[in-house]
C-alpha cells in the first residue's frame, strides 16, 4: 500500500491540530474556573491567607481594599488560554517529530 505525499502531510497535521485544540479547551476551562473563583470566593481574607496584622493609625478598610485589584490584569486572561494552547501545539509537534521517526524505522 502506497501512501501519497498529501496523505502523509494530513497525517502529520492531525495530531498537532488535535493537541492544540485540547490545549485551548483546557485553557478555556482554566479561565472559566478562575473567573468562577474570582467572582464567588475572592476576598481579602482568602487572598492574604487569613493573615492578620494590627493596622497602623489612619489605615482604613478602603485603604486595605486598594491593596488588591478589583479585576485581574488582561494578561492573566490571555495567559490562561494561550499558555495551554501553546503547550498543546508544542506537544503535537514533538509527537509528530518523534512518532514519525518511529514509523519510518518500522517501514
Amino acid at each position: 500500500m502506497t501512501v501519497t505525499k498529501a496523505e502523509k502531510s494530513a497525517l502529520r497535521w492531525k495530531p498537532i491540530l488535535l493537541l492544540t485544540v485540547v490545549g485551548a479547551v483546557c485553557g478555556l476551562v482554566a479561565l472559566g474556573v478562575f473567573q468562577w473563583w474570582w467572582q464567588s470566593l475572592a476576598s481579602p481574607h482568602i487572598l492574604t491567607g487569613g493573615a492578620y496584622f494590627d493596622p497602623e493609625p489612619g489605615f482604613t478598610g478602603a485603604s486595605f481594599m486598594d491593596l488588591f485589584p478589583a479585576e485581574p490584569a488582561p494578561w492573566l486572561y490571555s495567559g490562561l488560554v494561550l499558555g495551554p494552547t501553546v503547550v498543546g501545539l508544542l506537544a503535537g509537534i514533538v509527537f509528530v517529530l518523534f512518532g514519525g521517526r518511529d514509523r519510518r524505522r518500522q517501514e
